[in-house]
């Protein structure tokens, strides 16, 4: 029912474009300004038709006071509107939600010897588990995202699974097991881009979808099911990937759909980049400039 409706509305904005209306209101100007005066005037030089007791002054006069009447009118409802309009203006400021997104600084260092020498000594024994239930439950507020880019495609996690953890915890070293037995040291071609993402607006994000796509697919976006962002609330938003970077070079958007508690839908994007520099270096990039567009 909702397609219908907006599918004839796109129709009717077709069928009337705003410079035809744009037209329409100057043609009807001109005739009753100047088409219906200069009529009654050559309708009395004429002498012809209907006839009246008063002559074609007075009915000039007449007709004049009653369009001042009617263009009075039609002031009035304009300024009236004009006031509505401002005062909604002002109300929809005073609860809008506004996103903004910023890179966190990651700094990490590894120390390869102390991972050599856990590698020799053997990982730390397994802690006791006796007592913990077979099923474990947690319920809280999102407040984590990752968005993990693999060879199928891009999917959302609220956290890492161990390996990805390993790699980024490291800095890009995770551990193999050869074919004897035996754990080896090895380097991980990866990126990490965290984000935290919080309401810097007037009012509460209401509906907050947040979605991650490729830029050139728009039909099959996908987006987390709707949460709430309260004014000053944050979000941790990571991007990560462990696939060969060649295999993901493109364009990606970052996008947020969201509702005021009056139900205006606004709608923000942050294109994200993954490509080589001149010099031959993989770079991933964020624009970080989302323009907020009422939809």
């Amino acid at each position: 029912m909702k397609k219908e409706q907006e599918s004839a509305e796109k129709q009717k904005k077709k069928c009337c474009p705003k410079w035809l209306k744009i037209v329409g209101v100057i043609v009807i100007a001109i005739v009753l300004v100047f088409g219906i005066p200069i009529l009654i005037n050559e309708s009395y030089k004429a002498n012809c038709g209907y006839v009246t007791m008063w002559s074609a002054s007075d009915m000039l006069a007449f007709y004049g006071a009653i369009l001042a009447a009617i263009l009075a009118g039609i002031g009035v409802y304009v300024s009236i509107w004009y006031s509505n309009k401002n005062y909604r203006e002002d109300v929809r400021a005073r609860i809008l939600p506004f996103i903004t997104v910023t890179t966190l600084e990651r700094k990490a260092a590894t120390n390869v010897s102390a991972l050599l020498r856990e590698q020799v000594e053997g990982k730390s024994a397994p802690e006791n588990v006796e007592n913990k239930p077979n099923v474990q439950q947690e319920e809280k507020r999102l407040d984590r995202i990752y968005f993990i880019i693999d060879s199928n495609g891009i999917k959302a996690q609220s956290t890492l699974n161990k390996y990805q953890q390993t790699v980024s915890d490291l800095n890009g070293i995770a551990s193999y097991t050869t074919t004897e037995g035996t754990d080896m040291l090895h380097r991980v071609d990866y990126f990490s881009i965290p984000l935290e993402v919080e309401n810097v607006g007037n009012g509460t994000a209401v509906n907050l979808r947040i979605g991650f796509n490729y830029a050139d697919d728009k039909k099959s976006h996908e987006f987390l099911t709707p949460t709430m962002l309260n004014q000053k609330q944050t979000i941790y938003i990571n991007i990560f990937s462990t696939e060969n970077p060649e295999n993901i070079h493109g364009e990606y958007l970052l996008e947020f759909f969201y509702e005021d508690i009056h139900r205006n839908k606004y709608t923000q994007q942050f294109p994200v980049t993954m490509e080589k520099d001149e010099k031959g270096q993989e770079i991933q990039s964020i624009e970080l400039v989302g323009e907020q567009k009422r939809i």
